[in-house]
């Protein structure tokens, strides 16, 4: 990070490729983004192309899910905690507060006032456990050691919503750590419960949409003999950052779902409802729970 009398400018490192930032003084912010791929022209199998969405992805990196559907949702998340009890309270227009992600939103252009917060409060030794709540185990910010994070009734109906209006992305990409780790755990017994069936409605999708897919650049023999495998591993797999799958199970879902237009893909109920039948977008969507990066 660079702050001198030309400006302000950052680089933000990630598997997919890298994005900067410059913002000069008197200007509007300017991001770029520069990425990278392991594979060769001549032994790639993958398709040529996918649609990269800078503006919700650089959102979740600032810790940010909001929607273009619901424009007064938008919420903020805290950061990774320190080893400890924590509750999760949902803070109405409470991100000027925040630290986690604030200043990459002002540079964004966002408005922070617009923004409510999900803020993290310590819950101190001699506090009991509060009652008629969620009990999420999180990762810490030290090793071996976690985070009890307990989430009452009013936060749970805000966090379905996040998922419900969980930006689609055809990409990896750097998601914030703390978002990651509340929503990941906080839709892990549902997506468990659906997990071979998400698995095999992609192994069994590749087949169908062999010559879509044929057709949007994929390697025939890789369609043929690989695809199917390697979209049911990623789904069986639980956790992953490989950008490969998640190429792989975003354009088969893409297929499923029948359109080209991502931002069809970024709204579902699922997650607010009570439905254990799964549609076709909902489907898509409960995919988009699982691929992300650190």
């Amino acid at each position: 990070m660079t702050i001198d009398a030309a400006g302000h400018r950052v680089a933000y490192g990630c598997y997919s490729g890298q994005w900067r930032i410059d913002w000069p003084l008197g200007g509007p912010a300017i991001i770029h983004f520069e990425a990278h791929d392991s594979h060769s022209a001549g032994t790639d199998v993958y398709s040529p192309s996918f649609e990269r969405r800078v503006v919700p992805c650089m959102e979740l990196m600032a810790g940010i899910v909001s929607s273009e559907s619901d424009p007064t949702f938008k919420v903020a998340f805290s950061g990774r905690k320190r080893p400890g009890r924590y509750v999760l309270k949902f803070v109405p227009k409470g991100f000027p507060g925040a630290h986690s992600g604030r200043h990459l939103y002002n540079m964004l252009g966002g408005r922070v006032y617009e923004v409510d917060w999900l803020r993290a409060d310590l819950l101190q030794p001699h506090h009991p456990d509060p009652e008629d709540t969620l009990k999420l185990i999180l990762d810490s910010t030290e090793t071996d050691k976690k985070v009890e994070m307990f989430v009452g009734k009013k936060e749970q109906r805000v966090l379905a919503q996040a998922l419900d209006f969980f930006p689609w992305s055809s990409l990896s990409y750097s998601i914030h750590r703390g978002l990651r780790d509340i929503l990941v755990a906080f839709s892990k017994s549902r997506m468990n419960r659906h997990q071979a069936e998400l698995a095999n409605i992609l192994h069994n999708a590749v087949k169908q949409h062999a010559i879509e897919l044929e057709a949007k650049g994929w390697e025939s023999k890789f369609v043929s003999d690989y695809m199917a495998d390697m979209a049911a591993a990623a789904v069986s797999a639980d956790k992953g950052d490989s950008g490969d799958s998640v190429k792989v199970v975003t354009d088969i879902a893409m297929c499923i779902a029948q359109t080209s237009d991502a931002k069809k893909l970024d709204v579902t109920e699922f997650w607010t409802s009570e439905r254990e039948i799964l549609g076709t977008m909902d489907v898509v969507q409960k995919l988009m729970s699982s691929p992300a990066e650190a």
